[in-house]
């Protein structure tokens, strides 16, 4: 995950997990592309991430979703659907979660 993402998508993780519509059925991961535990471990203490977040040091993950840039946000409803996709820093995380909570009304 982008250094420059953190701080967004720490509010979003809060946001969702605070939220008693979204809590139960979004749960939210990182893949952490090219870095193992120890890497991992810094950047959550160095960035407050709460959120889980699996090393991927061989980059299969990141292999099987396409090799997009990072970072690089799936959405998938408990069906496996993938709901929507997000490149880059979220810009504008009301209008994030705006589409987050329709895509959610609906699935």
């Amino acid at each position: 995950m982008c250094h420059k993402a953190a701080p967004i998508v720490n509010r979003l993780y809060n946001i969702i997990h605070d939220d008693p519509a979204l809590n139960p059925d979004i749960k939210m991961i990182g893949i952490a592309v090219g870095n193992d535990p120890n890497q991992i471990k810094a950047y959550k203490n160095l960035f407050r991430v709460t959120f889980p977040i699996f090393p991927d040091k061989r980059m299969k993950i990141w292999h099987l979703v396409g090799n997009p840039a990072t970072p690089y946000m799936i959405l998938v409803a408990k069906n496996q659907k993938v709901l929507m996709t997000h490149m880059g820093v979220i810009q504008d995380l009301d209008k994030m979660l705006n589409e987050i909570k329709e895509f959610h009304k609906y699935n």
